[in-house]
Parts: C-alpha cells; sequence; structure tokens
C-alpha cells in the first residue's frame, strides 16, 4: 500500500486525494496508514479531496500541525491546494490555522490566481473577504495585483477564461487593479477576453473601465494599440 510509483504517490496518496468517502473510510483502517500520518503528504492529498473534509476534522489531533504549512510539488500551499477543488469548509480552516493565502507556488501565483485557474469563486470570496477584514483594503490591492512568473494577474486569467462572474467579483471587490497592464506576452484582460472571443467578459472589462474608473471608452481603445 506504500510502495510509490515514478510520481512518488503511493496507493494510500491516491485513495485520499481521489477516492470517495467510502474509499478513503476503508484506507483509514489499514496499518500502513499509521505510516502515512508521518507525512506532511498526507495533509495534501486530503486537502485536494472535497470528500475527506469529515474525515481530516477527525485526524486533526493526530496530524503534525507543522504540516498545515505543506505544499504540493508546485510549490501550492494548503489553501492554493484546497482551491483547485473548491474546497471551501478547509480553507475556512485553514485561515484560522493562520495559513497565508498571499503565499505563492514556484509559477508565482497565489491562492487567487488557482481560484481563478478552476472558478474556483466560492474559496476566492472567503478568502478575499478574510483579507479584507484582517488585512484591510492594502492586503487586497496586493493579492489583486500580484503578477506571477508569465506577469498574468488574476483579471488576465478569468479574461481569457471567460469566467464572467468570477471578473465580476473580483472588480467588485476592490477598484484599485491595474486592468491595462499586460502580461508577458503583452496582453491587458481586455485583449485576452476579446482574442479567445469571450465578449461578455469584454463587456464587464469595458463597463468597469467607464463606469467605475471614469475613463474615456476612446482611452480603452488606444490602450489595446
Amino acid at each position: 500500500m506504500i510502495v510509490e510509483n515514478e510520481s512518488e504517490m503511493s496507493s494510500i496518496d491516491y485513495a485520499l486525494k481521489y477516492g470517495s468517502l467510502c474509499i478513503i473510510n476503508t484506507v483509514i483502517k489499514i496499518f500502513s496508514f499509521n505510516y502515512a500520518l508521518s507525512s506532511p503528504q498526507i495533509i495534501v492529498n486530503l486537502a485536494y479531496n472535497c470528500n475527506a473534509y469529515q474525515i481530516l476534522n477527525n485526524l486533526l489531533p493526530y496530524i503534525d500541525k507543522e504540516y498545515f504549512h505543506s505544499c504540493d510539488s508546485e510549490g501550492n500551499n494548503l489553501i492554493s491546494v484546497s482551491c483547485i477543488s473548491n474546497n471551501r469548509k478547509f480553507v475556512s480552516d485553514l485561515l484560522f490555522y493562520g495559513c497565508d493565502p498571499e503565499k505563492t507556488s514556484f509559477l508565482g501565483q497565489n491562492s487567487i490566481h488557482i481560484c481563478a485557474q478552476y472558478d474556483s469563486i466560492g474559496c476566492s470570496s472567503l478568502i478575499l473577504d478574510y483579507l479584507h477584514e484582517v488585512r484591510g483594503q492594502e492586503g487586497l490591492k496586493r493579492i489583486l495585483n500580484h503578477q506571477d512568473s508569465n506577469w498574468n494577474l488574476l483579471i488576465h486569467i478569468a479574461a481569457k477564461k471567460g469566467l464572467s462572474g468570477f471578473l465580476v467579483n473580483l472588480l467588485s471587490v476592490c477598484k484599485d487593479q491595474d486592468i491595462n497592464k499586460e502580461n508577458n506576452i503583452k496582453h491587458s484582460a481586455l485583449a485576452e477576453s476579446l482574442l479567445n472571443d469571450h465578449f461578455k467578459v469584454a463587456g464587464i472589462i469595458s463597463g468597469f473601465w467607464t463606469n467605475v474608473l471614469k475613463q474615456t471608452k476612446e482611452s480603452l481603445v488606444n490602450s489595446l494599440e
């Protein structure tokens, strides 16, 4: 059960990361699961799997609290891992335990970048509310205007994927976002939306530019040149 494959995942890892509640309940009863408890990988796998939330709560007394600062193989901390599957309940717990939603992966992506990639609007709303309460408007501005290793802002990712609801949520929490900032291929969020035929998203960005930022349509068009 604990023999690893080329991706360094054992059968227990697979069961905890992808298994149903029934499978997870079976796994935790086997002897070799006690060995798995000694590895930080266990909490990474459980954070990914929404089915495992209740099991994770039951296991918390037996898990080293240092493991709450673990990362996956791509450098995503537990909050970011939880955001992949929109595991909102565990994100709430992790914020309580002091995990940092602004921590970045090896690709320079914070937890809201991950939310944008997977359209995890529940987790993103929770994290943004937390940051506003704990770190104020400056905390919101910092995470919303952070560029990843490809210079993408959160709005670049949402615009490219056509996530209109997610984009509206981002723009509604803080108007101090540089929507004209370009990524490493010289595309603004508006350019990404238009190039990918997401015209509803383009309309949202244009409306934010004219109605909220009080800028002219001409200046927005000029930014595309």
